[in-house]
């Protein structure tokens, strides 16, 4: 009696290492379909995080997109590989669909929680540069613009309370024409009790459509007249560079633990502060802040004699981006 042919890879010692090795060599080669298949019969016996992700480059490479998005979407989600590295597929991905309003909303979030490591930092602002002008791109040449959950000439969002609701109807206006809501987002931007989050999203928005007018922005006490044509974007802005260069130089090699905390309050700040610039402007007092700010998170107390041995810089000074930065902590913690 003849046994019949079975396609699954018989047990033996070592079996899931060597379906491993033999997925990596085969998409080394370019193979992608028996990569899949290597790295698919693998997912039956035991979990691999580099058979995770080599599933989604299979898919990629093999065309099969959306199944590949899904997949990368999981491991996101999931915190399963290089976090960065998933991210990057991901956006690779959507850039394929042509997705480019998922791009820009997804790295723009990734970007206010988990500033990116300095391997991936270039990379991932280019995609959200490219992003964000193919969006634009994309919108000017659509005719049948999408517009919110109602065609009424009123957005709402200064009936919300929720930030979260705020954020997701602002998430929700990348692929509509903010130009029938501007007397609405002018109000919003207008008004000091408004989130400085939600006003810094629409700020950019308004400035990827090109509205080419002056409006006031009222935040943490101060007002600002700006075009949002003619204002850089928050995470493009000079400044912001000077600051993490004079903060990488003390802390990058020294305690890049703590150096990627304080880069990351930074980032909050710039982002919730946009467009408003940053008084004193010096570099070394807002590093010498977030340096002091930093160790105080960690139960560690710096004088300002033991900080001037890093940066030296005037109390006033440090004082006065000291409150700034406390500031912005406080609105966050209390939303």
């Amino acid at each position: 009696m003849k046994k019949k042919k079975n396609s699954k890879v018989v047990a033996f010692p070592n079996l899931e290492e060597r379906l491993l090795k033999l997925g990596m060599e085969q998409l080394d080669n370019k193979n992608y379909s028996r990569a899949l298949e290597y790295f698919q019969q693998l997912q039956e016996h035991n979990f691999y995080q580099e058979a995770e992700v080599g599933i989604v480059l299979c898919l990629l490479e093999l065309g099969m997109l959306n199944d590949a998005k899904e997949k990368c979407k999981e491991l996101l989600n999931k915190g399963i590989g290089d976090y960065f590295e998933v991210l990057h597929i991901y956006t690779t991905i959507l850039m394929q669909l042509k997705e480019y309003s998922e791009i820009v909303v997804t790295l723009e979030t990734v970007l206010q929680e988990h500033p990116p490591p300095k391997e991936y930092a270039e990379s991932i602002y280019h995609l959200l540069q490219l992003g964000r002008k193919l969006n634009k791109t994309e919108f000017n040449n659509d005719t049948q613009m999408v517009d919110v959950d109602h065609v009424d000439d009123e957005l709402g969002l200064l009936k919300l309370d929720s930030i979260a609701e705020q954020i997701t109807l602002v998430q929700k206006l990348q692929t509509a024409n903010l130009r029938p809501y501007l007397n609405e987002i002018e109000q919003f931007l207008g008004d000091n009790s408004s989130h400085p989050f939600v006003q810094a999203l629409l700020l950019q928005l308004l400035k990827e459509q090109e509205v080419d007018m002056m409006i006031t922005v009222r935040k943490f006490g101060e007002a600002v007249i700006v075009n949002p044509v003619n204002i850089p974007y928050a995470n493009e802005q000079g400044f912001e560079s000077d600051v993490h260069t004079a903060l990488e130089a003390q802390l990058g090699q020294n305690n890049p633990v703590l150096f990627e905390l304080v880069v990351e309050l930074w980032q909050r700040t710039v982002l919730m502060r946009y467009p408003l610039s940053f008084v004193p402007h010096n570099a070394q007092v807002w590093a010498a802040a977030l340096y002091k700010l930093g160790y105080e998170m960690q139960g560690i107390s710096l004088s300002i004699e033991e900080l001037n041995e890093h940066y030296v810089v005037g109390e006033t000074d440090l004082n006065e981006a000291l409150s700034i930065l406390l500031e912005v902590e406080r609105i966050e913690l209390n939303h």
